[in-house]
């Protein structure tokens, strides 16, 4: 019986964990959108020096 409630407490806590991951991953995508936004972007080896973002990356995000 207490194995099963260890069990049960894990599996709590990874569905937690999952929540909060998914809240986070959404925080750091919009934050990247307002560094794409923003940034003034200049490039070496289409790699911008200021953000580090792809050239590619900046133009799929200003053509979508």
């Amino acid at each position: 019986m207490q194995a099963m409630k260890i069990v049960e407490s894990s599996m709590n806590e990874i569905d937690e964990l999952e929540k909060k991951k998914h809240i986070i991953n959404k925080e750091i995508e919009e934050n990247k959108n307002i560094i794409r936004k923003y940034c003034t972007h200049s490039y070496i080896d289409n790699k911008c020096i200021y953000c580090g973002e792809k050239k590619i990356d900046i133009e799929n995000f200003i053509n979508s």
